[in-house]
């Protein structure tokens, strides 16, 4: 990891992302949700994840029929062509089948009203579940101090010298989060996402 001895790399960049992007930020969703839409943009961009998280909510009657579908229909749903479509859909299933078992339903009561400690936690816990989508659900839906880091970020960050190229998604999130005010990070996740997805 590349030490934050020069923490003005991530500021200037975001300036410098700023100045090129104006993202809208994402619409709060209730935390399945938003794990949902999670799984289908990471390693994806946010307009494939939208187009294919309205192609699922078209065709499903709620996230509980998503959950007990089969894998082969919900990837026909999204299309066989989606970035790692048939991994994303046994991960998103895996996830959502725990969520289920932990709580008897399909959303997280049980971690509502914990602190953000406890809530984070609970998002990495979840199988199959990558850093980026929990954070994704950490940020968006419970407010907390977190950034969504996939691969695809991690190749852009190193090539600006912030991150190493062979950096985790949680090492590069939390080299990040010593950067990045809590108050800043949602501003800072929508301007990486525009950059990832250009």
């Amino acid at each position: 990891m590349k030490s934050d001895s020069n923490p003005a790399n991530i500021k200037t960049l975001l300036n410098k992302l700023d100045r090129q992007y104006k993202p809208d930020d994402p619409p709060a969703s209730e935390p399945v949700t938003q794990l949902v839409i999670g799984m289908l943009q990471w390693q994806a961009t946010r307009k494939q994840a939208e187009q294919a998280f309205s192609r699922l909510m078209n065709e499903l009657v709620d996230i509980n029929e998503l959950r007990v579908s089969q894998d082969h229909e919900l990837v026909q749903l999204i299309g066989s062509n989606y970035p790692l479509a048939e991994e994303r859909i046994a991960r998103l299933r895996e996830a959502l089948n725990e969520i289920f078992v932990r709580e008897h339903g399909v959303a997280m009561q049980s971690i509502a009203s914990k602190g953000k400690k406890e809530q984070r936690a609970y998002l990495d816990s979840l199988p199959a579940v990558p850093p980026y989508v929990a954070a994704q659900v950490m940020l968006l839906s419970f407010g907390g101090h977190a950034l969504p880091i996939d691969a695809r970020l991690i190749a852009l960050l190193a090539e600006e010298s912030i991150i190493d190229a062979d950096a985790t998604p949680s090492q590069a999130e939390g080299s990040l989060l010593r950067q990045v005010k809590a108050a800043d990070a949602l501003h800072a996740h929508t301007l990486l996402q525009a950059w990832a997805d250009d």
